[in-house]
């Protein structure tokens, strides 16, 4: 009897759990009226994020990166990434980048941080590569910012991080990472948009 009982609260957390992500997951960002509401959506996604990612460092730290909790802990960091990012790719199409004069920075640098975790290969951080480039020429994001969301394509795309020969300045590696990735049309379009 105690074994049903077990069983019966075990499931229904399960369903309540599943049914809380599944209504995260659904989020309406329309529903986001004032800077307010669209600073605390972004840093209440940065807190969940910054947060599972935590667990998963300590759960690996305590058990070892092969135990059964560990892989739970990952697990539940993947499910987050794709909980989180078509929240952050709806926020920005309705909203764009959010900026520096209007957000603090953890909601400034969440969208970057989003889509820099996306689980898959490259297509979230090439798909979303406007959004990060018009942050950067708009001063929302760093030059370091930048450089790594285009190195982590490069990572994704060619198996490494890129490597130049000789010692560059920020500004030519992420020109050279842009021009490496095939994005100076893209590029070029945005920083026109802007002038």
């Amino acid at each position: 009897m105690r074994n049903l009982a077990f069983i019966f609260l075990t499931i229904s957390l399960f369903s309540c759990n599943s049914q809380k992500l599944a209504k995260d997951a659904d989020f309406d960002v329309s529903t986001l009226t004032t800077v307010e509401l669209r600073e605390k959506f972004l840093v209440d996604i940065l807190n969940k994020d910054q947060i599972v990612r935590e667990n998963e460092v300590a759960t690996n730290e305590q058990f070892g990166y092969e135990s059964k909790k560990h892989l739970e802990a990952r697990n539940e960091v993947v499910k987050y990434d794709r909980i989180h990012l078509p929240k952050i790719e709806a926020y920005l199409e309705e909203f764009g980048y959010p900026n520096k004069q209007e957000f603090s920075e953890d909601a400034v640098i969440t969208p970057w941080l989003i889509i820099h975790h996306a689980q898959s290969e490259t297509s979230p951080r090439r798909r979303n590569f406007k959004y990060i480039y018009s942050a950067y020429l708009k001063e929302d994001i760093d030059g370091n910012a930048l450089s790594f969301y285009l190195n982590r394509i490069h990572e994704r795309e060619y198996g490494e991080r890129y490597k130049s020969a000789t010692a560059l300045k920020e500004s030519e590696e992420i020109e050279l990472l842009i021009e490496l990735l095939e994005l100076t049309e893209e590029a070029e379009k945005l920083r026109s948009s802007l002038l």
